[in-house]
């Protein structure tokens, strides 16, 4: 270890004898903290993911978020795309993440679901500790409608000022939990309070009714403007309710979209035996893209004429279907697009695996 790491880790070890005592709060791995000079103190000390976030665009000045409310809903009934669009990037700046209700039609559902049935298919809804996931979707108009609605990737081009790349291939995933409650690393549906990587920004679809007594997903409101870290380990709940810090429920009907900043602090919480059932769109700012060959194959295994999507959706999978294959180590995960090539990650903070095993990862490593 050289002097710096030395220097570095000596002062975190400090500042851990200093204002990590209280175990009722920090144990196990839950060292993580939302007090604003700790996470101001740590990133000084390892700036990598703050560094990350101002070349992003996405290092926002910290707000006393523990007396903002939680109304992360955007309802859509009798408002123009253009009025849930405004409304939905003013919230998202606010709380860091939302739920625009019953946004798609049920016969865009439907049509979605006939397309790739087969994926539906290889779902297994059996109560485990585990998600299931499909293989990644091949391209078709129906997942285009969904993947690359006009709406959505405005407001993500809000709020990242920029056009967002597809970070990752989708794919339907679904999670019927064994456990009612989790703070357990034995699960891989991330049940832990964290935060995802710096540059990302997700939309998901509900394919299920999501509600507040079942499995849906949970946000501290405007936590995405604090400099978060990763090198603590996850918080605890205790320490987020002794903090009494404002939770927001993300519930919403069959055809609604959820949509939440990396940098927000979030977990899944489970309900028993109650299927939450989805379709998850990764972006990000260009950094981190998980290319990955097989997957490319697969994407395009339908339809390798590209010409039903337009322009900007064509340099959104730019990272996904790169024209510089040839050159790509395949064996690396985690890219970046350069001046339109895609080039390995100089950025150390990617991950392809849950959040909370990530972490957990970390902090023992």
């Amino acid at each position: 270890m050289n002097l710096l790491n030395k220097f570095r880790y000596f002062v975190r070890k400090i500042i851990f004898s200093l204002f990590y005592k209280d175990k009722e709060v920090f144990y196990k791995n839950f060292y993580g903290s939302l007090n604003l000079w700790n996470l101001v103190i740590f990133t000084i000390l390892f700036p990598g993911r703050s560094i990350i976030r101002m070349k992003c665009n996405r290092f926002l000045i910290p707000k006393f978020f523990s007396n903002i409310d939680d109304d992360i809903y955007v309802e859509t009934k009798d408002k123009s795309k253009k009025e849930i669009e405004i409304e939905s990037i003013k919230k998202l700046k606010k709380y860091g993440s939302i739920i625009i209700n019953d946004y798609f039609d049920e016969e865009t559902m439907q049509n979605f679901e006939k397309e790739h049935n087969d994926s539906f298919d290889e779902i297994d809804t059996t109560a485990s500790n585990f998600t299931s996931r499909s293989k990644n979707l091949p391209l078709s108009k129906p997942l285009e409608t969904l993947w690359f609605d006009e709406t959505i990737i405005k407001i993500l081009e809000k709020y990242i000022n920029r056009t967002p790349f597809a970070r990752n291939y989708p794919d339907i995933s679904s999670v019927t939990p064994l456990l009612d409650y989790s703070e357990s690393i034995k699960t891989d549906y991330a049940g832990v309070w964290h935060v995802d990587h710096a540059s990302l920004i997700q939309a998901a679809i509900f394919f299920t009714n999501v509600k507040k007594d079942g499995s849906h997903m949970q946000t501290i409101v405007g936590s995405h403007t604090y400099p978060n870290l990763t090198i603590n380990g996850p918080i605890s709940d205790k320490y987020i309710n002794s903090k009494k810090f404002r939770v927001a429920q993300c519930v919403g009907k069959r055809g609604s979209v959820q949509i939440h900043c990396g940098n927000v602090y979030h977990r899944f919480f489970p309900g028993k035996n109650n299927t939450r059932t989805w379709l998850k769109f990764h972006f990000c700012s260009g950094t981190n893209i998980l290319f990955d060959k097989k997957k490319m194959e697969r994407l395009i295994s339908r339809n390798k004429n590209f010409s039903f999507l337009n322009y900007k959706s064509q340099k959104i999978i730019k990272g996904l279907i790169p024209e510089n294959t040839d050159k790509i180590d395949f064996d690396f995960n985690g890219y970046d697009i350069k001046n339109d090539v895609l080039i390995k990650s100089g950025d150390p903070h990617y991950y392809t695996e849950s959040p909370g095993s990530f972490l957990w990862k970390n902090k023992k490593s």
